[in-house]
């Protein structure tokens, strides 16, 4: 057997013991009634109706307010605000939505099973992308020999374009006899502030160390839908702080909707209104996803 197919033999089996472990876990947190952390699939129905969609000025205000106590106001922030949508009645139609994001043990399961690639970006390509972070960040969430890292696999998935993650929904909700695909911007935002048009998923008011944003200081994510007092009125957790999360909706005039803040940003873009562009082919290790679905009819 030549050097080379003795590699890709020793890679593979490698991976295969990673999916195996995968399981392992998600069986053993099961039966410790921690299912939801890595792998039950959990969703929770958005009821059909309307909410209140975007910010007001004082919002807005407010908003400013938290980025200048947080030291990280500047040009960014007042684009970002700018580019906020006025408040506004949107109807959503009745939709069911994960309660926490894709954790990297999951999108391992899709791999094993679809052939797509693991999460990854090229520091040649990240250094041309110019985000104002050293590829060292990225390294800590590379995956070794076809798995991620035991210490991350219930952590978001990152490091896949708006693309792949779609393609990820598409997988998993055929799998629950439905079409998934990532939540529109209005999708999300329903799920995250619920019918009343509160500020955070929680009420109207930040609380420090409650989310897993800047003003936490841990720079780095967290295990997935570990911090339930983070959750929506409809039960949806993450969705304020940890990790960005890839939505289906164009932002204008380029790019596309990422919502819900992460953990290199501050509180005022942990609102449910706050939104951000990014190009669909970026690979950040602050860029995540969840995956919605609809029933086949």
């Amino acid at each position: 057997m030549g050097t080379n197919e003795t590699e890709v033999n020793a890679a593979r089996t490698i991976a295969q013991d990673g999916l195996r472990w995968a399981v392992t876990l998600t069986l053993g947190l099961a039966s410790c009634g921690h299912a939801k952390l890595v792998d039950d699939g959990a969703t929770v129905t958005i009821p059909a109706g309307g909410f209140v969609m975007g910010s007001s000025g004082v919002e807005r205000a407010n908003a400013t307010e938290l980025s200048v106590r947080a030291g990280t106001y500047g040009r960014h922030s007042v684009r970002a605000l700018e580019a906020e949508l006025a408040p506004h009645t949107v109807e959503v139609a009745t939709f069911a939505i994960m309660t926490r994001p894709v954790t990297q043990a999951e999108y391992q399961i899709y791999v094993f099973n679809t052939g797509s690639p693991e999460p990854y970006v090229d520091p040649h390509v990240w250094a041309q992308m110019e985000t104002g972070y050293d590829y060292a960040e990225v390294e800590r969430t590379l995956w070794a020999h076809g798995a991620p890292k035991p210490e991350h696999a219930r952590h978001p998935t990152v490091l896949v374009t708006r693309e792949e993650a779609g393609e990820y929904c598409k997988w998993w909700g055929h799998n629950r006899n439905g079409h998934g695909s990532l939540p529109t911007e209005a999708q999300w935002e329903k799920a995250a502030r619920g019918s009343d048009g509160r500020v955070f998923p929680w009420g109207n008011h930040f609380v420090p160390g409650l989310v897993n944003s800047a003003e936490a200081g841990i720079g780095r994510s967290v295990a997935a839908g570990s911090r339930d007092a983070t959750a929506s009125p409809y039960g949806v957790l993450d969705m304020a702080g940890n990790v960005f999360e890839w939505t289906r909706t164009r932002f204008m005039p380029s790019g596309w909707v990422v919502k819900g803040g992460g953990f290199n940003a501050d509180a005022a873009a942990s609102r449910a209104a706050a939104r951000h562009g990014r190009p669909g082919e970026q690979r950040h290790p602050a860029i995540g996803f969840r995956c919605a679905v609809i029933p086949y009819t």
